[in-house]
């Protein structure tokens, strides 16, 4: 039952890289108050997916090679409540950064964001910032 979740999990991340969805793309980073999690370096050779919840980080590899030499720094746990949107400040790299899903009690209050560099040939670094800004009402 767990391969089939990862699966489906793979199938989606998948689908939404491909289609090349961006999601609030419309909002400034530099607008939001805090950050919440630093992804200060790493090589990526195709597709990683993350999934970010409380203060853990799952890394899946769906193409080409696993990524390397990361290193990731939480400055706070992902909340377990729904009053805040999260949105993704790309320092660097080359290729997409997405961010596939908010936290919610449907994911168990997980942010999970998506990095494609699989269209690039070899590795490139990577370097970006979590950022989560308190909901308007």
């Amino acid at each position: 039952m767990r391969k089939v979740c990862l699966f489906v999990l793979i199938t989606i991340a998948l689908s939404a890289c491909a289609k090349k969805v961006i999601i609030n793309e419309d909002i400034n980073p530099n607008d939001c108050a805090d950050k919440i999690f630093s992804w200060e370096s790493g090589s990526v050779d195709g597709m990683e997916i993350l999934i970010l919840r409380d203060n853990d980080i799952h890394q899946i590899n769906v193409a080409y090679n696993p990524a390397e030499n990361c290193v990731y720094s939480f400055s706070h746990k992902i909340d377990k409540n729904e009053n805040y949107e999260y949105f993704i400040n790309k320092i660097s790299g080359r290729g997409d950064i997405k961010l596939l899903e908010q936290p919610s009690e449907k994911n168990n209050y997980a942010v999970v964001m998506c990095i494609d560099d699989y269209l690039q040939a070899g590795t490139s670094d990577y370097k970006l910032e979590l950022i989560r800004k308190k909901k308007q009402k």
